[in-house]
């Protein structure tokens, strides 16, 4: 597949004004990278917030994203692709990137590029494609969920409104369903992974996405995140980043559009 980068820019979504999306032609892509604020997407009971490290792929006939937080606008890179395509989708249509400080160095990087104009833009639309493409595959948070099964979604939903909680395995297989036995076989046959890690994966998650957006201090994320105490969370922190909170935060901040 020929791929052509046609278009890179970064888009601020304004306060309280209605956004009119746009359709997605045939034969091109149209990829939007969340870095900050808050956007709508889905359908009915399915529509819900989607923050900095979400991604939507757009092939041909889709519209783009519109649905705007007017008390946070969210903010993107966007890049247009010219690649042929004429309907088929290859990767889920949202999807996340879970370290939030390297969207925003992938963000700034592609945009520095592309206006730059230091790298050939070929060159840097295969980069391009294929870092957004392999991200994407690699989400456990797409749409695609609604192929689990049943149960696992419900702990998943769970576990995604209750993370700041001291909640334990128990509650979480009680609220599905299962028993916990079952729990853990589900979550180790479709997420390769145990509740307890996935939960924890989650909150680190979440305090990444605080910890860039400057949201309250290191103690104030650390049980807005469910961690038991500030002490839990810079060890737990350090061991899966290889950084402190604070250092985190320090180097998300000096990235900036």
């Amino acid at each position: 597949m020929d791929i052509i980068l046609k278009r890179v820019f970064y888009y601020k979504a304004p306060h309280h004004k209605r956004i009119t999306p746009v359709k997605i032609p045939v034969k091109h892509e149209y990829i939007e990278l969340l870095t900050d604020g808050e956007v709508y997407f889905g359908e009915g009971a399915g529509r819900a917030a989607h923050g900095c490290g979400h991604m939507f792929w757009h092939i041909p006939g889709d519209f783009s994203v519109y649905d705007n937080n007017p008390e946070f606008p969210y903010q993107c890179l966007a890049l247009l692709f010219k690649t042929g395509n004429t309907g088929q989708r290859h990767t889920a249509r949202c999807s996340y990137w879970s370290d939030n400080y390297e969207v925003r160095k992938f963000a700034f990087t592609i945009l520095r590029a592309f206006l730059g104009k230091t790298v050939p833009h070929k060159l840097l639309g295969i980069y391009a494609y294929s870092r957004l493409r392999w991200e994407a595959l690699s989400s456990h948070e797409t749409e695609t969920d609604n192929r689990l099964p049943p149960a696992l979604n419900k702990a998943l939903e769970y576990i995604r409104n209750n993370y700041h909680a001291a909640i334990s395995v128990a509650e979480v297989a009680e609220y599905s369903g299962v028993s916990e036995a079952h729990l853990f076989l589900l979550f180790k046959k479709h997420l390769a992974n145990s509740p307890h890690a996935y939960l924890n994966a989650f909150r680190l998650t979440e305090s990444k996405q605080l910890l860039v957006k400057g949201s309250g201090n290191i103690k104030e994320i650390s049980y807005q995140c469910g961690f038991e105490n500030v002490e839990s969370f810079y060890r737990f922190f350090k061991k899966h980043t290889g950084q402190t909170p604070g250092q985190y935060k320090k180097k998300a901040s000096t990235i900036n559009f």
